[in-house]
């Protein structure tokens, strides 16, 4: 029972909300030593970033949560390939470089639609825990509104763009947590 062991930990782990903005700020190194991830996770994170950003600008991790998201919140989170790969689109041309996408998802990512449109895409998914890490190591993370990808931005310590609206423009500021 975590919220009997801390007065700290219940702010962090329910649900994410930092509704101590400024424990989880001043904590933040403590919280992530306490929620350090095994050495493999971040060996094979590592590994597959470094990959990924051979001949590229910037790496940007892609959080693509489907399972739940379909029904959940009447599908607000739940988006598309095609509305995805137009996020995606609209990241790399407002950096003017080319760039590479990590992605990570609870299903099976079809990498071939997204460079026949021309968007170079990583499929790293893995277990949950390994995906988070994967995500941390990257530049940049986008996603919908979940805890998944803002923690791995806090983990990080990376700007995050939540995707909160399909028609959301434009997709950058990022910004950090």
């Amino acid at each position: 029972d975590y919220r009997s062991r801390s007065r700290m930990l219940p702010i962090v782990l329910w649900d994410w909300g930092f509704r101590n903005f400024e424990g989880v700020n001043r904590y933040r190194t403590q919280i992530c030593a306490y929620l350090r991830a095994k050495d493999a996770f971040v060996v094979r994170a590592r590994d597959i970033v470094a990959k990924a950003r051979e001949g590229v600008g910037a790496v940007v991790g892609v959080h693509i949560r489907r399972g739940d998201y379909k029904e959940a919140f009447g599908g607000k989170y739940y988006f598309s390939d095609d509305e995805y790969l137009r996020f995606m689109q609209d990241i790399e041309s407002s950096f003017g470089e080319p760039m590479r996408f990590v992605v990570v998802s609870n299903e099976p990512v079809d990498c071939m639609f997204y460079s026949l449109h021309g968007v170079s895409v990583v499929d790293a998914s893995a277990s949950a825990p390994e995906d988070v890490v994967t995500l941390s190591e990257c530049d940049y993370i986008m996603g919908p509104a979940s805890t998944f990808s803002k923690f791995a931005a806090y983990y990080g310590n990376k700007p995050i763009c939540r995707i909160l609206d399909r028609a959301q423009e434009p997709v950058r500021p990022f910004q950090m947590c």
